[in-house]
């Protein structure tokens, strides 16, 4: 059987190639096929620019080149088409700003980042800019989401960032053999172990992250790997310190989230048009519909079959 690490294809596309009325949806629409689904805005009236594919074993490499313009990938396109992935950016020419998490961060040439495509994000720039960028999936960098939450839309620093950045251009460009993505990805994620995670300005109060942690948790409900430590992660505070600021207004974290899950599979299943209880149980982040049942029936005293007739009349 073939080596899927050595199955390797390339592609390029040239917005100047299509009239100028057409090339901001082209370049949308090329984006998508070429990493993930992303909305495309530009005050320059057209994204004008060279943007290439090449694809070695599980990942993918994109360079582009292009004029100002911003690539969004919103909440909700964030759950769908191309979610489960890491993109490793590396900036090749101009400034280039990429948010996360509430969080900013200007690369320059040569600067490293990573982001996940199951969150909303953007990146892009005001001036014309180059980036490279890296998509792979979350498997493949061997490192857990919390730790990549904590350091996503941060300058990646560490001792391989030098090696990341040679390896990345080497593997995008067909100067490397494709055994090499291997070592690669290890060195990637290496490199985020490396850097410092993001921390939450000192002047934020409690309650404002108290509520940021809220909103977290109410826009992820569906994510199975949606846990205290990924919270956390994304506010940038410890774990004992989202402990304590729960403990002090709400309570325990993990008992907030799972009753935030129920609340919405009791709302989902109240609907006349309610899917499955598998289906609901799965929608609010519970992957085994049998535990989903039994903590159900202990909040709300019947089980999710019962609970959907009785609504329903």
């Amino acid at each position: 059987m073939d080596d899927p690490r050595v199955h390797v294809r390339s592609e390029l596309f040239d917005s100047r190639s299509v009239p100028a009325q057409a090339r901001t949806t082209s370049w949308e629409r090329v984006s998508t096929r070429f990493l993930v689904p992303l909305r495309i805005h530009t005050d320059a009236g057209a994204v004008s620019g060279v943007i290439g594919t090449r694809r070695v074993g599980q990942a993918g490499f994109c360079r582009l080149r292009a004029t100002p313009h911003t690539g969004v990938r919103t909440a909700r396109m964030a759950t769908g088409a191309g979610a489960g992935h890491y993109k490793i950016a590396l900036a090749l020419q101009g400034p280039t700003l990429i948010t996360q998490h509430g969080r900013r961060v200007l690369l320059r040439p040569g600067d490293l980042a990573v982001y996940d495509t199951s969150e909303a994000y953007s990146v892009g720039s005001e001036l014309e800019f180059g980036l490279l960028i890296a998509l792979v999936p979350h498997e493949a960098i061997g490192v857990s989401r919390d730790r990549v939450a904590a350091v996503a839309a941060t300058r990646l620093t560490g001792p391989g960032a030098r090696t990341v950045r040679s390896e990345l251009s080497a593997l995008s460009e067909g100067r490397a053999a494709p055994a090499l993505l291997d070592q690669t990805l290890a060195t990637i994620g290496a490199l985020i172990g490396d850097t410092p995670p993001a921390r939450a300005e000192r002047h934020r109060a409690g309650d404002e992250l108290v509520e940021c942690a809220k909103e977290i948790i109410g826009h992820r409900l569906f994510d199975p790997g949606l846990d205290p430590d990924y919270v956390a992660a994304i506010l940038g505070v410890s774990r004992r310190r989202l402990y304590t600021l729960f403990a002090e207004r709400i309570g325990p974290v993990a008992a907030y989230i799972r009753t935030r899950r129920l609340e919405h599979a009791r709302e989902m299943l109240s609907r006349r048009d309610a899917a499955g209880v598998s289906e609901v149980a799965l929608e609010c982040g519970f992957v085994d519909p049998a535990h989903f049942s039994r903590l159900f029936h202990r909040a709300y005293g019947a089980p999710p079959t019962r609970f959907r007739a009785r609504a329903h009349g």
